[in-house]
């Protein structure tokens, strides 16, 4: 009987809408990060309480402190949850890629290549987005660089994961040649560098 179970669902359920509270309530309001669930699953029947339910999603911010604080914020309302339902819980929080931060230098110059080949009206600087890019994981190496080229077609704006999403091919030459022409002036500006050290070594 229903009074007999313990209803994972309605765990589940709570747990989805509780966690989006860490953003408002347990971050400082210059942190930003976002929580979305994009699966759930519990259950196969209509009229049958499931044993089990099943939660999956996904967490985006700007630094591991703020990761790490959104885990321990989930893993206290989930036990908490559950220790008032009479529930079990496992909770399996991966930390992926990196935030991805572009080097100054090479920003300057990528940006300076972009206005000179394309005009400094079709270069747009955006604000630092929460998406996620495992380039990420170079920059943590190596400086490096990371922009976006719009690819859109006149009078479509679909998004990349839109199902409608379609690229203008004719941009990919503009493309290969911001990036090409960015190498030559980065590897020029090494060879300068390499020139005045061996010259002050001398």
């Amino acid at each position: 009987m229903p009074n007999e179970t313990v209803d994972p669902t309605i765990i589940a359920a709570q747990f989805i809408t509780q966690i989006q509270t860490i953003i408002s309530r347990s971050l400082h309001p210059l942190e930003q990060a976002v929580i979305s669930i994009g699966e759930l699953k519990s259950g196969t029947n209509y009229n049958v309480i499931p044993d089990t339910a099943y939660i999956a999603g996904t967490v985006r911010q700007f630094g591991k402190e703020i990761a790490e604080k959104i885990h321990n914020r989930m893993d206290k309302i989930i036990s908490g949850l559950c220790e008032s339902f009479g529930a079990k819980y496992q909770l399996e929080y991966l930390h992926g890629d990196p935030t991805l931060v572009n080097d100054d230098r090479l920003y300057k110059m990528v940006k300076k290549n972009a206005i000179h080949l394309f005009g400094e009206k079709r270069v747009e600087e955006i604000t630092p987005i929460l998406g996620s890019e495992d380039f990420s994981n170079y920059t943590e190496v190596i400086p490096g660089m990371y922009t976006y080229i719009g690819i859109g077609r006149p009078g479509e704006t679909f998004g990349h994961h839109h199902p409608k999403f379609d690229i203008d091919e004719s941009m990919l030459v503009p493309a290969a040649t911001l990036i090409s022409q960015s190498v030559i002036h980065f590897l020029a500006g090494e060879e300068k560098s390499i020139n005045l050290y061996q010259a002050n070594n001398i």
